[in-house]
């Protein structure tokens, strides 16, 4: 990590400002400057006064007037403008923040599944902090460091004359020489340091979620100190740290107080000290102190823009989580034209429960409106080549607890590696030449992002699946909002499905319509919770649905009204169906995929 990388990082956390609001940037930027020059003046204004003073009264009442005016400057000019900094600050966070989302959400699929929702939340949070702590390194270290060398510069050469201006140059130049190998390894401390922590609060987010099986089990103080086990190298990288800011400072502050000598001692060999050079002593003392100390805060500005860059890499790696290593790639998901002739329906070839048959397809029934799914390349027992899955009832997958039904069906629409199997969706009306692959569908390739920014990676086209996992999520919105899911599908279809799970009270201007259905303020039950994710599943108009255990949580009744809901979508959608539910209405000649114990 070179300082050359931090300042380039810096400079683009500046840009994204400047676009945000760049007459407020140049405000905030002027008001830095202002305060900055204002530290360098105060001492020389005090130091001229105290000539003046001992030479003569005249003046001293306006050189404590401008001394005083100084310091407020020096103390509180770039407050004057704090407000703006943070509105700016606050826009771009959000900005990298919503786009850190968005490359997750477009992250490789199988990536993700390997991921923690914290851990991921958590390098979202830290895009946000990589651009607060480069604006602020920027803003207020580096940019202020750089108006007070220039201006003490020029102040030192006003009062001593061009030599000691040459020892000031030479001292800051020694000073980055010496500084630049520690600041570097201050820099790798504190990036191994992050990392460590951000591999740890995966373990801890995934130790606080079983408070359940802690709490009955007694297992509270066994996962309390696994944990504390599991701290103990990011301790070692904390403490390393430590040692590495120590190190820094004493250095870099010793390497000040000689800058400040060097400068004096020579003001102090060709004046000498007489009352008569006090005036320029106790400017030059407080001008060369007041420009190379903020170098001090130019050298953690670097450490911490290292430390930005570091957790902009790491989050962003996260957050863009391709292909893991041996991944045998993506089920291939082809929308495919319908043919321009009516065909007959073909028979799934699928293993029906014992003592039933598949369903024969009754003479001349011809399907003109319904889509239909072919399947190649899974190899399970029961489910032949080529096989042809059709719209009219659900397709039953069943089989024991671990025998893989879950990972069936996300090998099945393009969440898991299936070792190049093939789904194709044949939708009648549709052309041939939006067909699209998984792997696009999922990770939104080819379509145009920023270079270099957290978004590059954009969500792409949407799926022609709807998907129900056993994991029941809801936004921190309406249920109708939840429903549509940015779909943006027509008003009475959340309505319509909301009603038909028996939750008309909280579609749109129902009773309930404005109620908050996820996050903490949700006041739903764990069965409304997972009706309302039911709903959304079936309110769209994909032509393949897959549900995994849609029923959990229900009562009888809440599961006899998902149940009809889950058939009448059936009748215009393939709907894939794994459940233990042993009230699910399963007909002889439903199709049916059974799986073996592994």
């Amino acid at each position: 990590m070179t300082w050359l990388s931090s300042i380039r990082f810096g400079w683009g956390a500046l840009r994204a400002a400047g676009r945000t609001s760049p007459g407020r940037l140049a405000v905030i930027l002027l008001a830095i400057a202002l305060e900055n020059a204002s530290a360098i003046a105060a001492p020389l204004i005090l130091g001229l006064g105290l000539q003046r003073a001992l030479t003569s009264q005249d003046g001293a009442v306006v050189a404590v007037a401008a001394y005083v005016g100084a310091v407020f400057l020096a103390s509180a000019g770039s407050y004057l403008t704090h407000a703006l900094y943070g509105r700016i600050e606050q826009s771009v966070q959000s900005e990298w923040m919503a786009d850190g989302l968005t490359s997750s959400l477009a992250s490789h699929p199988e990536a993700r599944a390997r991921r923690e929702t914290s851990e991921v939340s958590y390098a979202i949070d830290a895009l946000g902090g990589c651009l607060r702590d480069a604006l602020s390194s920027m803003a207020l270290s580096v940019a202020p460091s750089t108006v007070r060398v220039v201006a003490g510069a020029c102040a030192i050469a006003a009062v001593a004359g061009p030599g000691a201006v040459v020892v000031y140059g030479l001292g800051i130049v020694a000073y980055l020489w010496v500084s630049s190998p520690l600041a570097a390894v201050h820099q790798k401390r504190q990036s191994e340091f992050f990392g460590a922590c951000l591999t740890n609060f995966g373990g801890l987010s995934n130790a606080a979620g079983m408070w359940r099986e802690a709490r009955l089990f007694g297992s509270a103080p066994f996962l309390a100190a696994r944990y504390r086990t599991s701290r103990l190298p990011v301790e070692e990288l904390g403490i390393a740290s430590y040692r590495a800011t120590r190190n820094l400072v004493l250095t870099q502050t010793g390497l000040v107080a000689a800058i400040v000598a060097a400068v004096l001692g020579l003001h102090l060999a060709s004046t000498g000290t007489g009352p008569e050079s006090l005036g320029s002593i106790v400017s030059l003392a407080g001008v060369t102190l007041a420009a190379v100390n903020p170098l001090q805060s130019v050298g953690f500005a670097m450490s911490t823009l290292a430390a930005a860059v570091a957790k902009h890499e790491e989050s962003t790696r996260v957050l863009r989580a391709g292909a893991p290593e041996g991944s045998t790639g993506l089920t291939t998901v082809t929308r495919a034209q319908a043919d321009p002739e009516p065909t007959r329906s073909t028979e799934p070839t699928l293993t029906p429960p014992a003592g039933e048959s598949p369903a024969s397809p009754a003479a001349g029934d011809v399907r003109r409106s319904t889509p239909e799914i072919a399947v190649s390349g899974l190899g399970l027992p029961g489910l032949s080549e080529g096989a042809r899955l059709t719209a009219g009832r659900p397709i039953w997958v069943t089989g024991p607890s671990g025998s893989g039904k879950t990972t069936l069906l996300e090998q099945l629409i393009g969440l898991r590696s299936s070792g190049g199997a093939t789904l194709t969706i044949h939708v009648p009306g549709r052309d041939a030449a939006d067909a699209v692959g998984a792997s696009d569908l999922t990770t939104g390739a080819g379509r145009p992002g920023a270079a270099g920014t957290p978004g590059a990676a954009v969500a792409g086209p949407a799926a022609p699946i709807a998907y129900l996992p056993q994991e029941s999520r809801l936004l921190e919105s309406p249920a109708a909002a939840n429903v549509d899911f940015g779909r943006e599908l027509p008003p009475e279809a959340a309505t319509s499905g909301l009603d038909a799970l028996g939750l008309a009270s909280l579609a749109a201007g129902g009773p309930r319509g404005d109620e908050l259905v996820g996050g903490d303020a949700s006041v739903l039950s764990g069965g409304e919770t997972r009706r309302v994710c039911l709903a959304r599943t079936l309110a769209g108009s994909e032509p393949l649905v897959v549900l995994d255990e849609p029923t959990t949580g229900l009562d009888a009744a809440a599961r006899k009204r998902a149940w009809a809901a889950i058939e009448a979508r059936a009748a215009t959608a393939v709907v894939l169906v794994a459940t233990h539910d042993t009230d699910a209405p399963r007909r002889p000649g439903d199709p049916v995929v059974t799986l073996k114990p592994r």
